[in-house]
């Protein structure tokens, strides 16, 4: 439920305890990965039932329904702006820039509501996001250029390893190292085994929303499914 939907209320005290602790609160918090994720499983069923123009209005709709379902928290928001205006690029063939979509987001949301600036869960967001945007490409090109120097492995073998590392280390580290001073800051705790930990949930945490998704809809015709 908190991969899928964002809801919290039933996870106990000491578990949500043990995600604070091994940095992994984001795991069960509604963000850019699951809009991602969701926004590329509605591309892909839209164009091939609908076509490329009506398919891709059909994501954007999807999209903005699924982020009333879960809430309108700063996160969220965040997330399916940055959604709809990316997939709105493909609909007039254009090439999206995720820094310029992420400032229109922020700007958007903080002119409508000035006070989210001070709103801690909408600063980890947006910190979270430009450390993406701003660290992963040059983290990806100097591991690549230590898997050559060091262990020498083919252009193939860094084609089928890099995604990995790019999903489940990269990313952690990109967003870490610009969140760490914030959350240090506001809430007192750092985590020493997050690379750990985010690298062994990351790699599954796609396989889960996209089967907890199938589950949920497939339960609302036969609940035993």
């Amino acid at each position: 439920s908190g991969i899928l939907l964002g809801i919290e209320s039933g996870i106990p005290d000491d578990v949500k305890e043990a995600f604070n602790t091994t940095g992994t609160t984001h795991i069960i918090v509604i963000s850019g990965s699951n809009f991602a994720i969701l926004a590329a499983i509605f591309l892909f069923l839209g164009h091939k039932l609908l076509g490329q123009r009506w398919g891709t209005l059909c994501a954007i709709l999807f999209i903005v329904l699924y982020a009333m379902l879960v809430g309108g928290d700063p996160p969220v928001l965040r997330a399916a702006i940055m959604g709809v205006f990316s997939i709105f690029a493909l609909l007039l063939q254009r090439q999206g820039v995720a820094l310029n979509t992420l400032a229109l987001a922020i700007l958007l949301m903080t002119a409508a509501q000035p006070s989210q600036l001070h709103d801690v869960g909408f600063q980890l967001s947006a910190l979270a996001t430009l450390g993406l945007v701003l660290f992963v490409d040059p983290l990806t090109g100097f591991t690549e250029r230590l898997l050559v120097r060091y262990f020498g492995l083919s252009e193939s073998q860094r084609t089928r390893l890099l995604p990995l590392l790019s999903d489940a280390l990269l990313m952690t580290l990109a967003a870490q190292f610009i969140t760490t001073p914030l959350i240090v800051g506001k809430f007192g705790r750092f985590s020493v085994v997050s690379l750990l930990t985010n690298l062994l949930i990351l790699p599954v945490q796609g396989w889960l929303l996209t089967s907890g998704g199938i589950a949920t809809l497939i339960g609302i015709f036969w609940q035993p499914l």
